[in-house]
C-alpha cells in the first residue's frame, strides 16, 4: 500500500518555526484520509499544537488519524533509517492509540533530510511521498524510494521547450508544473481555453469534467473544437484534440456532473483544481472539496450583464466583469475568499429547494476576449505559485462599464474568525 503525506506549505512553515525555538517538543495534530482508486492512502495534516517529547497526551483518541512532526538528532541520520524505528518516536511502551503519521526532519548538517513513517496497530510502513500544496507545489520522494514522478523524455527536449524554460527561470519549476495532475471543471468557453493552454505549456496529466454537449453557439469562443463536434460531449471533443499534441499528454475526459462519484474521485486525486463553471452550485461543491482534500483552487468566473435592465425608460448599459481567485490550502477557504454571488440561493438549489434561473435572466452574453484575459491571468497566478513567487491566496477582479476602460482590483476579503468550512480543512473522506 502506497502512502502519501500531504501537508500545506503554510502549515509546515509554521511547524518548523515553532520547533526551531522549542526543539525538545513535537508538533502533533489531527489528520484526514483520502483513499484513491488504486487503494493508495493519502493522509492530510490539518493543524498542529506543540507538546514536550514523552508527553502522555501525545496520542489522544479524539481523532481517527494523527499526525506528528519532529526534528531528528544528528546521530540517527542514516540510509537504513528503517532499522532505527525504535528511536523514531521513542516508544518505550508508549505506542500510538490511533493510526499515526510521523514526519521526521533533519537538522544541522542534515538539513533538508526528511522521512515519513506510518504506524497502524503495531505495523510500520514507510511514507513514499510528501506533498506540500502551496508555494512551489513541491512533491518529495522520501529517502531512497524510487517511485517519484519522472519527467518523460519528450519534456527533456530543450529546444522545443526553450522559450518556456527561459520564461520560468529554469527547468526545475517548469518540470514541477508539467508534472502536476490538473483537473479542469467546466470545459466551456473559459475552461477550454485553460485546458488548451495547460497542454501547450507541457502539462502531462489533465482531467476534464463537464457533462454538457457542444452546441452551435459554443463555437465562437471554445478552443479545441470544430463545427463537426456539434452534439459531441465537450470533454470528449477537447480530449481527442489535445491528446495528439507532440508530447502525448494523458487526457482523461469525465462527462459527469461534479456530484458524480467518478468526478469527486478525480478531484481527490488531483494536485490542482481549476474551476471554470458558470453555475454557483457546481462552484460551491468544487470549493468545498478543495478545502476537504487540501487542493489549491484556481476559480475563474466571467460575465456580461445589463446594469439597469430593470429601470423603466432607461437604455440598458452593459457591464463586463471577471473574478480570478487562487485559493491556497491554509490561507482561508472558498467561503473566506468570496464564496458565490448568491450563497442562499445556491444552498437552496443544492438541497433541491430552488430551480436555476434561465441563462438570459442573469447574463447578456459572453466574449472570448474577456474569457481569455481571465483564463490567462489565472494561469499566470498558478505559474507564480509553482515557481515559488506566490505564497498567499489572491483575488483579482476585472470590472468594466460600457464606454470606459477596464479597471483591475486586488481584493483582500474580510476573513471571519471562525469559518465552518475552514474547520473541515484536510478532513478528507467522511469517516
Amino acid at each position: 500500500m502506497n502512502i502519501t503525506l500531504t501537508i500545506p506549505y503554510t502549515l509546515l512553515r509554521a511547524i518548523m518555526s515553532s520547533l526551531s525555538t522549542m526543539p525538545n517538543h513535537v508538533a502533533v495534530g489531527p489528520a484526514g484520509l483520502a483513499v484513491h482508486t488504486d487503494f493508495s492512502h493519502e493522509f492530510m495534516a490539518q493543524s498542529f499544537y506543540l507538546l514536550p517529547e514523552g508527553d502522555p497526551n501525545r496520542y489522544p483518541t479524539t481523532h481517527p488519524f494523527r499526525f506528528e512532526c519532529r526534528l531528528a538528532p544528528y546521530s540517527v541520520i542514516q540510509a537504513d533509517v528503517w532499522k532505527t524505528m525504535e528511536w523514531a518516536w521513542r516508544l518505550e511502551g508508549d505506542t500510538p492509540k490511533v493510526p499515526t503519521l510521523f514526519m521526521i526532519i533533519g537538522q544541522g548538517q542534515h538539513r533538508g533530510w526528511v522521512t515519513g513513517l506510518y504506524w497502524d496497530h503495531d505495523q510500520i510502513r514507510p511514507v513514499q511521498h510528501i506533498h506540500m500544496p502551496g508555494r512551489g507545489m513541491h512533491c518529495l520522494a522520501v529517502l531512497d524510494f524510487q517511485g517519484g514522478r519522472a519527467s518523460p523524455a519528450h519534456l527533456k527536449e530543450t529546444l522545443r521547450w526553450s522559450r518556456l524554460i527561459g520564461a520560468w527561470g529554469g527547468r526545475d519549476p517548469w518540470l514541477r508544473f508539467t508534472a502536476l495532475r490538473m483537473v479542469v471543471v467546466g470545459t466551456g468557453r473559459t475552461g477550454s481555453l485553460v485546458a488548451t493552454s495547460l497542454v501547450k505549456s507541457g502539462v502531462q496529466h489533465l482531467t476534464l469534467i463537464d457533462p454538457d454537449r457542444i452546441e452551435l453557439h459554443n463555437l465562437d469562443a471554445m478552443d479545441s473544437v470544430e463545427e463537426t463536434n456539434v452534439g459531441d460531449l465537450k470533454v470528449q471533443a477537447i480530449a481527442q484534440h489535445l491528446k495528439n499534441c507532440p508530447h502525448l499528454p494523458t487526457i482523461t475526459p469525465i462527462a459527469e456532473r461534479i456530484e458524480h462519484p467518478i468526478a469527486r474521485q478525480a478531484i481527490k486525486e488531483a494536485d490542482m483544481l481549476i474551476c471554470c463553471v458558470d453555475d454557483d452550485v457546481a462552484r460551491l461543491i468544487v470549493g468545498t472539496l478543495a478545502t476537504r482534500y487540501l487542493k489549491p483552487l484556481l476559480d475563474i468566473g466571467t460575465g456580461i450583464f445589463h446594469d439597469n435592465v430593470h429601470q423603466p425608460h432607461s437604455v440598458p448599459v452593459r457591464r463586463l466583469g471577471a473574478d480570478v481567485r487562487l485559493i491556497i490550502p491554509g490561507d482561508g477557504c472558498f467561503w473566506c475568499w468570496g464564496g458565490v454571488a448568491r450563497p442562499e440561493e445556491a444552498l437552496r438549489r443544492l438541497r433541491g429547494l430552488h430551480q436555476p434561473r434561465p441563462w438570459s435572466e442573469e447574463r447578456a452574453g459572453s466574449l472570448r476576449s474577456l474569457n481569455s484575459i481571465a483564463a490567462h491571468m489565472g494561469l499566470r497566478m498558478l505559474e507564480d505559485l509553482v515557481a515559488g513567487h506566490l505564497e498567499r491566496s489572491a483575488w483579482i477582479r476585472i470590472d468594466q462599464q460600457e464606454g470606459s476602460l477596464p479597471a483591475w482590483q486586488t481584493i483582500t476579503p474580510h476573513q471571519p474568525r471562525t469559518c465552518r468550512l475552514c474547520q473541515r480543512l484536510g478532513a478528507g473522506d467522511p469517516i
